[in-house]
């Protein structure tokens, strides 16, 4: 097995998980800003699927295409990484805003008469 199959090997690899984890935290929330537009959400995740699928195809043929194909593969591991570890942090975020939102929420006002 060469190098440039094993970089080939590993780049596919990150591509397969950070797709399926950038799936899971933005289709697997109603609430995501996503689901406003329904068609750009299926286009994106029918996208997504089908790179997805690529990358595995890749991994299951250990495949060792031309070198620029190589770098395009490690560049799409490395934007695939970032958006699912971008979309976890702001998943994170969200949940610690809405829990101290509803900690300063003002109590209701009681009458005493």
């Amino acid at each position: 097995m060469s190098i440039l199959t094993i970089i080939n090997l590993i780049s596919n690899s990150i591509i397969v998980i950070s797709i399926m984890l950038f799936i899971l935290s933005v289709f697997g929330r109603s609430d995501h800003q996503i689901w406003k537009y329904k068609q750009r959400a299926y286009l994106a995740k029918i996208g997504l699927g089908i790179s997805g699928c690529g990358a595995l195809l890749n991994i299951l043929t250990l495949s060792t295409p031309a070198p620029t194909e190589i770098v395009l593969n490690i560049g799409l591991s490395l934007n695939f990484c970032w958006l699912s570890l971008w979309q976890y942090t702001e998943l994170k975020e969200a949940k610690k805003l809405a829990a101290e939102k509803k900690k300063r929420a003002p109590k209701p006002f009681k009458s005493k008469v």
